[in-house]
This record gives C-alpha cells, sequence and structure tokens, in this order.
C-alpha cells in the first residue's frame, strides 16, 4: 500500500478540512466520471451495485450518464 505522503487524496483533504461529506461526494463522483468514459463496463457495474439494482445502464450508454453533486 501506498504511503498517504504519495496519495492525493490525502493530500488535498488538509485544504478541505471540517468539510468530510463535499470532499468525498466531489471524490466520488471525479472517480466515477473518470470510470464512465475510461473503464464503462466497472462504471456500469459499480451504479447497479451502489443503487442495488436500481440503475441498469449497458456499456454502450455509459458516457451519456450525467454526474451531479447538487441537485438543480
Amino acid at each position: 500500500m501506498a504511503s498517504p505522503e504519495n496519495n492525493l487524496l490525502v493530500r488535498l483533504h488538509k485544504w478541505a478540512r471540517r468539510q468530510d461529506e463535499n470532499f468525498l461526494t466531489e471524490t466520488f463522483a471525479h472517480l466515477l466520471l473518470h470510470l464512465l468514459w475510461e473503464e464503462p463496463e466497472a462504471a456500469v457495474n459499480l451504479l447497479q451495485v451502489v443503487t442495488a439494482g436500481f440503475l441498469v445502464i449497458p456499456v454502450r450508454e455509459s458516457r451519456a450518464v450525467e454526474v451531479r453533486t447538487q441537485h438543480a
């Protein structure tokens, strides 16, 4: 396992004191967007698992998924 000094998220977290929920939400959203574009199969599987099967998205439609951290 990499040391905390080599972990970007640990390093960035020092700038988000008392904002753990926002930091984790934004981090997860960024990871999910990255997966949707770079590893679509993993992304759609993750979405299916975390929604207990509510979201079932074909891999070919993964780039059409919109990720927002706030309700607009």
